[in-house]
Order: structure tokens, then sequence, then C-alpha cells
């Protein structure tokens, strides 16, 4: 997620969550090696927000858990739980949509 986030040039990035599998917006480039429960979701978030906090987690694995497209996502090693960051998402940018 953290090298297809690199490739993304945006300052604004969204993560769409439906039928089990996660993707990038507005490029809606999947996920490697996603699993995603619950039910179908677009958040957006600031790069400057995300990125860091998706590159401090340990190891290479990474469990998001989101809270609708308003509330904090919380990101946290999937190795290593002792470690949590949050990231609050932003509005979905207008020229895009979500």
């Amino acid at each position: 997620m953290v090298k297809a986030l690199e490739r993304v040039p945006l300052e604004v990035v969204g993560l769409s969550l439906s039928q089990g599998r996660g993707s990038l917006l507005p490029a809606g480039r999947e996920i490697d090696q996603s699993s995603v429960t619950g039910p179908d979701l677009a958040v957006w978030f600031e790069f400057s927000t995300l990125y860091p906090a998706l590159t401090h987690a340990l190891g290479p694995d990474v469990v998001i858990d989101l809270r609708g497209s308003d509330g904090p996502a919380t990101i946290r090693s999937a190795d290593d739980g002792d470690f949590t960051s949050l990231a609050m998402p932003c509005r979905a940018p207008t020229d895009i949509g979500s």
C-alpha cells in the first residue's frame, strides 16, 4: 500500500473498500493482498496524514480500522499491535467525487 501511495502524486487520496477488496482513489489501483470486511465505503485522507501513519507501522502488514468516512482511522501493525496511530479523514475532492 505504501508503494502504491508513492505512485499517486496527489495531496488527497482515497481508499475504496468494496466487495472484500481495497483500492486507491482516484487511480483505482488495487491494493495488493488487501482483505476488507464490513460495508462498502470510500474514505479520503490527506497524503500528509495517511502516508506517515502507514510508514511508521512496524512490519509489512498493516491493519486499518475505519469508523466511517468522517471518523478517525486507527492504523496499526498487524505484527506488533503496540504501535498505533490515528489518521483523520478529509472531504472528498470536489473534482473527483467519492
